[in-house]
């Protein structure tokens, strides 16, 4: 298994810029996600924003920190309503809204009354369940009720339609 074009082939053409997802970003994100299954809710140190924080940073090598620390739900709920969306502050933080979900693509659920902030690893997405802990569950259960955000890490790989395009790992 390997990329189409390295991402060092891709930089000298001049389509890369600095968000470029890491190599092996794939097989990192599972690593992570098995290391924390099942791993109990500790609001600030481990929440649903905290672990997508987590794996964007596994995703893309970059870290983003939050504005604001909480340590309980009922401050993160607080600074929930003082901020936007979590969908606005992924945008603001350069990601775009995707249609089609991919492996280390950020999934917002709209929940009440926060949304719930959840990466994508295969066809599934993170949920840190109260009783159980961090899981998957599958996409296909959300039924749409979601938004989709990544980094577009290619210029140029887009569809007809403008929609950014995921990149796959493919037989070389």
């Amino acid at each position: 298994m390997g990329w189409i074009a390295s991402e060092k082939t891709l930089a000298m053409t001049g389509i890369v810029n600095r968000k470029m997802k890491q190599l092996n970003f794939e097989r990192k994100l599972i690593d992570w996600y098995e290391k924390n299954k099942g791993r109990k809710i500790k609001w600030g140190m481990f929440d649903c924003a905290t672990s997508v924080l987590e794996a964007v940073e596994i995703v893309y090598g970059e870290r983003i920190v939050p504005p604001d620390l909480w340590s309980s739900r009922k401050e993160a709920i607080k600074i929930y309503k003082n901020l936007y969306s979590p969908v606005q502050s992924f945008i603001d933080a350069g990601f775009e809204i995707g249609k089609y979900p991919c492996t280390g693509d950020v999934l917002v659920l709209k929940t009440s009354p926060m949304n719930t902030c959840c990466v994508v690893i295969n066809k599934h997405y993170t949920v840190i369940d109260e009783k159980e802990g961090l899981q998957l569950r599958k996409i296909s259960d959300a039924a749409g009720n979601y938004t989709i955000l990544r980094r577009s890490e290619i210029r140029g790989l887009t569809s007809e339609k403008g929609e950014t395009v995921c990149l796959r790992q493919v037989q070389v």
